[in-house]
């Protein structure tokens, strides 16, 4: 996965996601001519407007102090550029032609040659039929937008994978928390590294200053607005069973998520192999605004666990 000759690409599925690609971000940095950082943004599009949109429709955030006396709840591009000194790309979602075209444009652009993928929980784990897990949206959107994308074999993108962490966050969106199933996530992973999709897992320590470096920053970063990252900080500091970290600042009233071993685990999956784990993921071209897709995956998903229960 290394080449000093090459520039890779961390592409966040939205929100706080992008803070897990940091401990491969770190460890890989030496290795590559050129890393970049882009995300789908949740970001209130008034704070994204302060920065110059790029060409290719994403928003170039870098910190400039601009908005230290600004009290806003919630930028995370903003504060990860202020920790990293790097400039962030900010995406709107705004349907899945436009996602394309950003994303091929950007590629473009950077020469990029290598693009990561990066999700915490990976909706744990993505064949589109797993039961009581939270979004899955974006990131099925991203992986099938890059995955288009080197495909068609028009850019000098040459590498994709899909990195996971929080493997069993994503079930923690779900309402009936105390019945969570978390038998597809086993079931998922052994057919992913069956079919050899799965690369390699590691058990990220706070031994690997990396891994220090990711937790320190995130901590920076106004971490009450990702309880996925901060249940993964959970497992970095030992507290597995029910638990809430204090750094939600008690967000979600008493409830406590299951912090596992494999909360700390961080997998990488070849995209070319992982999309065919995805059930109905070729289908994606036949839609493209976000409440289509939507229903799309929940009308896909519903016909499956029919069939999977009947």
């Amino acid at each position: 996965m290394t080449d000093n000759n090459k520039s890779i690409l961390y592409i966040g599925c939205g929100g706080y996601d992008i803070f897990t690609a940091l401990p491969l971000y770190f460890n890989l940095q030496k290795e590559y001519m050129m890393s970049k950082l882009a995300t789908i943004s949740y970001t209130k599009k008034e704070l994204l407007e302060i920065f110059p949109k790029s060409p290719d429709g994403s928003y170039i955030i870098k910190y400039d102090g601009s908005l230290d006396d600004v009290n806003y709840d919630y930028f995370p591009e903003y504060e990860l550029s202020r920790e990293l000194g790097v400039e962030i790309y900010a995406i709107i979602e705004s349907g899945l032609k436009n996602l394309e075209n950003t994303y091929r444009q950007l590629i473009i652009k950077l020469n990029i040659t290598v693009a990561v993928v990066c999700s915490t929980g990976g909706a744990s784990i993505l064949s589109g039929t797993e039961t009581k897990i939270g979004y899955q949206l974006e990131e099925m959107m991203t992986i099938w937008t890059i995955n288009k994308i080197i495909t068609e074999n028009d850019t000098k993108l040459a590498d994709v994978y899909f990195s996971v962490l929080g493997v069993n966050t994503d079930t923690f969106c779900a309402k009936d928390i105390e019945i969570i199933e978390l038998e597809d996530i086993d079931k998922n992973i052994s057919i992913l590294d069956k079919n050899k999709a799965l690369i390699r897992v590691d058990e990220l320590s706070l031994s690997d200053p990396n891994v220090v470096q990711y937790m320190k920053i995130f901590k920076k970063c106004k971490p009450k607005n990702s309880f996925a990252n901060c249940c993964v900080m959970a497992a970095l500091e030992n507290r597995f069973g029910n638990y809430q970290h204090p750094l939600l600042e008690n967000k979600f009233s008493d409830t406590l998520f299951d912090i596992r071993l494999f909360t700390k685990n961080y997998y990488i999956f070849n995209i070319k192999l992982f999309v065919k784990h995805i059930k109905y993921l070729d289908n994606f071209k036949n839609y493209d605004s976000l409440k289509d897709l939507d229903y799309y995956i929940g009308k896909w998903n519903s016909i499956y666990l029919k069939k999977k229960y009947s």
